[in-house]
């Protein structure tokens, strides 16, 4: 396969091999010749051409055999339209420009969302993803805005609340009413990320929508990463595929900290779900979770409230877990 040509001498293969060594002594015996004979096949009439040396590139025995070879006019070329489109978000080595809108222009937004890299982030949206975006096209508008709801949504996902306070400050949009973005506090709830509920829970901010300016943009967001405001305006009552809302899940999967954070946006202690009556305290009740049935007793739940299945309240529940772990404890 190195070869594209075939050769018809001994020191003609050593030296497209470039064997350096096997060409000098091939030369060195009697009746050797420094032409390459090539068989070319044209209308299937079979013509023998030769080259000379100087037309071949034939090295000496003195060269390197570590030198790379001269790039192909064929690469050369490729090189040339690669510069040729730098203008349009492609760069010579094929990488994509942020923002963009080429396929792969938005890896970089993600990467740094994900990471938890605040002031990178707050550089790139300045410098990628700044403006009102009225100069570009709709296809590269809308992809934009769909690199960024994904940034988001990850940032969310992994608990990256620095990263995702500057998304939403830049006016990122979660998509709430589609798949990924319908029950992102939901999610967020059960996998006990505080912070980011928090701020999914936290109303918008009127002025969250504008990407810091100046020369000091990347220290200015990485401030407001920290900062309040900018929040997303996500619904407490948001039911995820089993029906339960974000503060059931909290509960039911004892982050504390999550029931205390919905509990203070409004969250409604007593909601139940609607085939089998089951409300947040029976779920932190049920999964022997204290704290969390403490939290919700104190904000003012309903714990005499039946369940369809066996009729037994909330408080029964708990009580019984209790029974449960003390005989343990006893018999230990």
């Amino acid at each position: 396969g190195v070869l594209r040509r075939p050769v018809h001498s001994p020191m003609a293969l050593a030296t497209a091999l470039h064997i350096p060594a096997a060409s000098a002594t091939l030369r060195s015996m009697p009746g050797a010749t420094p032409r390459l004979n090539f068989v070319r096949a044209s209308r299937g009439a079979k013509h023998t051409s030769s080259r000379s040396t100087a037309t071949c590139p034939i090295r000496s025995s003195t060269a390197s055999a570590t030198t790379p070879p001269s790039p192909s006019p064929r690469a050369l070329r490729a090189v040339s339209r690669r510069r040729s489109r730098r203008g349009t978000g492609t760069c010579i080595f094929g990488a994509s420009v942020p923002g963009s809108g080429v396929p792969g222009s938005g890896h970089e937004i993600v990467e740094r969302a994900t990471s938890g890299d605040c002031e990178g982030l707050a550089r790139l949206l300045h410098a990628s993803y700044g403006g009102d975006g009225t100069q570009l096209d709709a296809s590269v508008r809308a992809i934009r805005t769909a690199q960024v709801r994904t940034a988001a949504q990850r940032a969310a996902r992994l608990n990256q609340a620095g990263t995702l306070r500057l998304l939403l400050q830049h006016g990122a949009d979660l998509g709430l009413e589609l798949g990924n973005g319908r029950t992102i506090a939901v999610e967020a709830a059960a996998r006990g990320h505080a912070d980011v509920l928090r701020l999914l829970l936290a109303p918008k901010d009127a002025g969250a929508g504008d990407a810091p300016t100046g020369e000091k943009s990347e220290r200015v967001g990485a401030r407001n990463a920290n900062a309040g405001g900018g929040g997303a305006g996500v619904s407490t009552t948001v039911q995820n595929g089993y029906g339960r809302t974000l503060l059931m899940e909290a509960a039911r999967n004892g982050h504390v900290g999550c029931v205390r954070v919905g509990v203070a946006a409004g969250a409604d202690v007593n909601f139940a779900t609607k085939n089998s009556n089951v409300t947040a305290a029976m779920f932190a009740a049920m999964e022997g979770h204290a704290e969390c049935f403490t939290a919700l007793r104190d904000a003012g739940a309903d714990l005499n409230v039946a369940r369809n299945l066996d009729g037994k309240t909330a408080m029964q529940m708990h009580r019984e877990r209790v029974a449960a772990e003390m005989a343990k404890f006893k018999a230990a």
